[in-house]
């Protein structure tokens, strides 16, 4: 059963391998100083120093910015019309220092890309989609990631099993492109993807169900390469509902959320990315929807929505 809440927790340091959550806001959904009800993708971004937490609603075709605060809540601050396109995701992206969203529709392969204003306002820059050749189509995860000056995007179909690595550059008259730098064939089901870096470097967690499998992959420093795994066979649940990284204390961990129990627990992975250390655990509300890291200034903090 989907949950009509919301809550959102700090995570307080005790020491490297002992952390705590601490619960600062719950609400209901659709309640005055709780978050919209219908949100189908929610992400994170900074905009002049500051977090908002993004909403989509497909069936009002918006996204709603919400600021987050250290104290409490977060509070809607302004809504951004989207194009009536049914989109399956939107990704926070950064260009030159400022914040992108990457819109996603699944079936038709489109993806849009839209600068964010100081006002909350969302300007068209690019738009993409291939059909043919490298398909843009199918795509379950869509991540950005960024190695030294090189700002790269990763589609992956976990149906066929597809992985593609897109270069994003800024040529001198037209304000994006998007091409496919690699791609490749790797076993369909992978799903839970987690990326995070350690040593500027670029890694993710993604869990297979179909083959009972979870690994960590290291993304190589030429995306011509793409990624190899380093870690593998690793001890974590094949049922959780979502799983997100959040640095914490300058320390690479991710959050798991099994929904059908609550289980939220906090991970810090190790130096040779080959397992992690429990470091906080907690029973929350019961079938959250999406689960969302972010910072607030030093501190670490999770949604579960």
């Amino acid at each position: 059963m989907i949950s009509n809440e919301t809550v959102l927790y700090a995570i307080d340091v005790d020491s490297q391998d002992r952390m705590t959550f601490r619960e600062v806001w719950k609400a209901k959904k659709g309640d005055p100083d709780g978050f919209c009800a219908g949100y189908t993708s929610l992400c994170t971004i900074s905009v002049t120093a500051q977090t908002y937490l993004c909403g989509y609603n497909p069936q009002r075709s918006v996204v709603d910015f919400y600021m987050a605060k250290g104290g409490g809540g977060p509070v809607l601050t302004a809504t951004a019309q989207l194009p009536t396109i049914r989109y399956t995701v939107i990704r926070p992206m950064y260009v030159g220092g400022v914040c992108h969203l990457i819109c996603y529709e699944q079936t038709s392969g489109v993806l849009d890309f839209f600068r964010v204003s100081g006002k909350y306002t969302l300007e068209s820059v690019y738009h993409y989609r291939q059909t043919y050749g490298i398909v843009s189509v199918g795509f379950t995860t869509l991540e950005p990631y960024y190695y030294r000056d090189a700002i790269l995007l990763l589609g992956y179909n976990s149906e066929n099993g597809t992985a593609v690595i897109y270069a994003i550059t800024v040529p001198g008259k037209s304000p994006l492109t998007l091409s496919p730098v690699w791609t490749k064939g790797w076993s369909p089901g992978w799903c839970r993807f987690a990326f995070f870096q350690l040593g500027a470097e670029n890694f993710f967690l993604k869990s297979n169900p179909v083959h009972h499998k979870v690994n960590i992959d290291h993304m190589v420093d030429d995306p011509d390469e793409g990624a190899h795994p380093v870690g593998t066979g690793l001890p974590l649940p094949l049922d959780l509902a979502a799983v997100a990284p959040l640095d914490i204390a300058h320390d690479p961990c991710f959050i798991t959320y099994h929904a059908t129990t609550g289980q939220t627990v906090c991970n810090r992975v190790w130096g040779d990315c080959r397992g992690w250390n429990k470091t906080a655990s907690i029973t929350t509300i019961t079938g959250g929807e999406h689960l969302i890291t972010f910072q607030i200034k030093e501190t670490g903090a999770v949604m579960i929505y």
